[in-house]
């Protein structure tokens, strides 16, 4: 099986081409496709692994449904039965590595919460005892627990660029403080989830990160989860 990392065959207005993801517009829906192309330290490469874009996407289709309780989504479809007839003749590529969503006007931010000090995360509290702003214990060595998760946000780069982490503050001056105190919230509460869910799996999630939109003012849970 060869990978695919080229989705130019779906002949629809091409919305944004990201790092992995390839996003099209279908009627007043996105199609995002999992492409299997590697990015790795915000550099895409040549090369890619086949089948990695059907992980990715059944990934994020799983966590959707896991935290639909905290906030809505914009998943609607993964069926190859709900794509027009000019995208589904592409079936055999597209099965298992599309969703279709809703569109929303995505926030400029990156909602990043952390558990373990690990990361990018790591080399920052070696510099200053802080990640984003947010001081913590002096002492802690490379991977530790932290006491409680925090919540590290960064604005989003072009890709090629590296993430920028910033503070609370900044995020207030960019969305608003009413947003910024939602996002940090679910944020944090999406984080126990997956948390949870993972240790009882026997996994650790050290890290991870979230995106929001508004949707006629309803703020939902976009992008990979």
């Amino acid at each position: 099986m060869k990978p695919i990392t080229d989705t130019s065959f779906i002949k629809r207005p091409l919305f944004k081409r990201g790092k992995v993801r390839d996003i099209y517009e279908v009627d007043d829906l996105l199609l995002i496709i999992s492409t299997d192309r590697i990015s790795a330290f915000d550099v895409v490469m040549d090369e890619g692994i086949p089948g990695k874009g059907k992980v990715l996407n059944q990934l994020a289709e799983f966590w959707f449904e896991k935290t639909k309780d905290i906030i809505p989504n914009h998943f609607v479809s993964s069926s190859v039965n709900d794509l027009p007839p000019d995208i589904r003749e592409y079936e055999e590529y597209l099965e298992g590595r599309f969703m279709l969503v809703k569109k929303t006007e995505p926030l400029p931010v990156e909602c990043v919460v952390r558990g373990y000090l690990a990361g990018g995360g790591w080399e920052e509290y070696k510099r200053s005892g802080k990640i984003s702003g947010v001081s913590l214990p002096a002492g802690l060595e490379k991977s530790a627990k932290l006491p409680y998760p925090v919540f590290t946000p960064a604005t989003k780069a072009e890709i090629g660029e590296h993430d920028v982490n910033v503070t609370f503050d900044d995020i207030e001056r960019i969305i608003g403080s009413e947003l910024a105190r939602k996002v940090k919230k679910v944020s944090l509460k999406l984080y126990e989830r997956g948390s949870s869910i993972a240790e009882s799996r026997g996994m650790i999630l050290a890290d991870t990160k979230f995106e929001f939109g508004l949707a006629d003012g309803e703020l939902l849970l976009i992008d990979e989860l």
